[in-house]
């Protein structure tokens, strides 16, 4: 992930190793908690989650059981 301000600076970049990933909304909730809590130790008031991450953004708003 790259974390990016609002010039769109490179500020910080992760990367993380997935092994044994069954899906991509199994990778990209964590990378997701991940870029939220990157936001928080760098003291950013918000965070903009791109690419992907609609799916993410769509399961966290639910208020459905999952099956």
């Amino acid at each position: 992930m790259v974390v990016r301000d609002a010039n769109r600076g490179v500020l910080a970049s992760k990367s993380v190793p997935n092994r044994d990933v069954l899906s991509s909304f199994a990778a990209e909730a964590p990378a997701c908690s991940q870029a939220v809590q990157i936001g928080v130790d760098m003291g950013l008031s918000s965070v903009m989650i791109e690419d992907d991450a609609l799916s993410i953004i769509k399961k966290c708003q639910s208020t459905e059981v999952d099956k």
